[in-house]
């Protein structure tokens, strides 16, 4: 073999690795970008926007506020959910105190009549109102409950 045949078959072989390098650095950068973008956490503006129109008593507690925000890919069933539980000192005897918090009429919500027993309690009884409604394309649910002698429990959960 000649000098001049071996110079090309190197820079073939130079020129195929190179490619080799250029194809695996666009496939590197295309899936850090496509992870990026899929992945990093979007507004929770419209989630808050939402839940501001319930008003919580102030003699409520507010316990825990989960919010997680939307993404574009989500592998999770909580992303773009929002989430409120208060302890209230005071408990809700009627549908009609449920609904003032609810704000049902203007917020076409619907109480679940299966699932709202408010009213009669005994010492080991459970109550419990459930609510739903969709709004700004968010599910929202109301759940309030109370067992025994603990405090009662509501419950805010907005996602999409």
């Amino acid at each position: 073999m000649t000098n001049i045949q071996e110079s090309t078959k190197k820079s073939r072989l130079l020129n195929l690795l190179k490619g080799i390098g250029v194809a695996v650095g666009i496939l590197v950068v295309a899936t850090i970008v496509i992870t990026l973008w899929g992945f990093i956490p979007g507004s929770t503006t419209k989630l808050e926007e939402t839940a501001k129109q319930f008003k919580a008593s102030s003699e409520w507690v507010l316990e825990s506020e989960t919010i997680n925000p939307a993404r574009n890919v989500c592998l999770q069933a909580d992303c773009d959910e929002l989430r409120k539980v208060w302890q209230l000192e005071k408990e809700i005897s009627t549908q009609k105190e449920f609904q003032s918090f609810a704000q049902l009429d203007n917020k076409n919500m619907k109480i679940s009549n299966d699932n709202c027993t408010l009213g009669n309690t005994n010492e080991s009884s459970l109550k419990i109102c459930e609510a739903s409604a969709t709004l700004n394309s968010y599910r929202i649910t109301l759940n309030y409950s109370k067992y025994n002698n603990e405090k009662s429990t509501m419950i805010l959960n907005i996602e999409r």
